[in-house]
């Protein structure tokens, strides 16, 4: 076991845990928005427009960019460690996590192309 690997893998982990209160509290409030547009006009639909506006979407959409941002940087981060320890090390394990992380090439395919610093830091430490 690699610390870096554990401390990566503990980050995602966090940053998923947060992900998921986030939008447990953004459909609880979407509900109560719902409930209160009910309320002000009996009788009527309530649009997703007039949801929208009720749930201030640009906070949400933001802070969604900020976790998916988040996420990506550290999958990145991890998919850069297990290759380079694969490499290093020959652990055939640590490859076949990598293929099994990114089966499809997304982020592979997504813009960080280079090693992060830190990887390389973490290997020369472990060395």
């Amino acid at each position: 076991t690699n610390p870096y690997l554990l401390k990566t893998v503990s980050k995602l982990l966090s940053v998923c845990t947060l992900f998921s209160t986030y939008m447990t509290k953004f459909l609880r409030n979407l509900e109560d928005a719902e409930v209160r547009l009910m309320r002000e006009y009996p009788g009527q639909r309530v649009s997703a427009e007039q949801l929208s506006l009720a749930v201030n979407d640009r906070t949400y959409e933001s802070a969604i960019l900020k976790f998916d941002e988040s996420f990506t940087n550290l999958m990145h981060s991890l998919l850069d460690a297990l290759s380079h320890f694969a490499t290093s090390e020959s652990e055939a394990n640590m490859a076949n996590m990598v293929s099994r992380l990114d089966f499809n090439g997304y982020y592979s395919r997504r813009t960080k192309k280079k090693p992060s610093p830190s990887v390389a830091a973490a290997a020369a430490a472990a060395a």
